[in-house]
């Protein structure tokens, strides 16, 4: 599952909630959540046991940055694997295919047998 701005909060909100049924997640631009990122991570080592990815992206000149790099923070200290991606962009259209691009190059990557 994976969403931008208010569909990436959302996103966080369902997916990190229920681990056993999402293990694949991507947020672009994140608004905020109505709950800190320790309540919708409460338990780390389940989230480093589930998660295939978890892939947190935002623009250098989004307004809205401190939210991704608030998760991307919390994530890092509990050591949750993640993919941090920040690029020149702002909360728009540009980002959105950029960060939607490289999620997608991450979900869609051949397995080893």
């Amino acid at each position: 599952m994976a969403g931008l701005s208010m569909g990436a909060m959302e996103t966080k909100t369902v997916t990190l909630r229920n681990l056993d049924i999402f293990a694949w997640v991507g947020g672009f631009s994140s608004a905020p959540n109505t709950k800190p990122t320790a309540e919708l991570v409460p338990d780390p080592d389940m989230a480093k046991r589930q998660l295939k990815l978890l892939y947190v992206s935002c623009g250098k000149k989004d307004g809205l940055i401190r939210i991704s790099q608030g998760v991307h923070g919390y994530l890092k200290e509990k050591a949750v694997s993640h993919v941090w991606h920040v690029d020149e962009h702002a909360h728009d259209f540009d980002h959105w295919k950029k960060a939607l691009f490289l999620f997608s190059q991450l979900i869609f990557k051949p397995t080893a047998k």
